[in-house]
């Protein structure tokens, strides 16, 4: 619902969220989801934005056949130079997130790519030949953190899965109704502390954080949860997170996720 949509941009506004970020669902020229940024899009809503590509397969991960694919991802240079193009009158929006104006173009696993530098290089050059200029190419970390093997300028933290990489699950203390639960439930702390003692790495990075998190819903019995979140929490891990954007500007602005 657009009227849905601009309230929830108000709100944001509001409360000092800068921007939205579109998870962007294409395959090989086919697109999924596309509903909500199409109608953002041709909307007269007055709101920055920008978009991830989540380059995965599709698959039936809502029921736990993750070998099951209803779409597959495929890549080459004719579909590197499809998915830049059909991009172009996003990235050109007027209300498109810039970083020290570049167009901010994010990407769920570059390590999928066959050819990352050779992928990269054909967006750039399409968008500077388009009149973009360059364009700004940030890494989500999820199963890999350093975005300059892919040829990247910046990496952007996903904390669900990153930060929680070697936690203990807290399984045993909760009382959980489903008998035959086999997810992982995670102390929300737990996950913040991690985000504390994370040390500054030598490429950049755009710390990410996250008020709670429950994918259950989509592997039934068998997800992720983050337990015992609160606003104070939170409260504290946001405001470290903008202290630290401040002193570890990414290309002289200071961003969180």
């Amino acid at each position: 619902l657009i009227d849905v949509m601009r309230r929830q941009a108000e709100l944001a506004s509001q409360h000092g969220v800068g921007g939205f970020c579109f998870h962007y669902y294409w395959f090989g020229g086919r697109r999924l989801l596309e509903r909500p940024l199409d109608q953002f899009l041709k909307s007269d809503i007055d709101f920055p934005f920008c978009v991830c590509w989540a380059n995965e397969n599709w698959t039936r991960r809502w029921d736990g056949l993750e070998n099951d694919i209803l779409l597959e991802q495929k890549y080459g240079p004719e579909d590197d130079l499809a998915f830049i193009e059909a991009l172009l009158p996003v990235l050109s929006d007027s209300r498109y997130i810039r970083v020290n104006g570049k167009p901010l173009l994010i990407v769920y696993r570059p390590s999928l790519f066959p050819d990352p530098a050779a992928t990269q290089a054909i967006w750039r050059r399409r968008a500077r030949d388009a009149g973009l200029g360059e364009i700004f190419l940030c890494m989500v970390q999820f199963d890999q953190n350093d975005p300059r093997p892919f040829g990247f300028d910046a990496a952007v933290e996903f904390p669900p899965h990153k930060l929680s990489a070697g936690l203990a699950p807290i399984n045993q203390e909760l009382s959980i109704v489903n008998a035959d639960y086999a997810g992982h439930v995670v102390r929300y702390a737990d996950l913040v502390d991690q985000s504390f003692a994370e040390a500054q790495p030598d490429y950049p990075l755009i710390r990410g954080v996250a008020p709670s998190w429950d994918n259950d819903a989509r592997k039934p019995g068998r997800g992720f949860t983050l337990a015992g979140a609160s606003p104070e929490i939170y409260r504290g891990w946001l405001r470290y997170c903008v202290d630290w954007a401040r002193r570890h500007p990414v290309e002289g602005e200071a961003l969180v996720f």
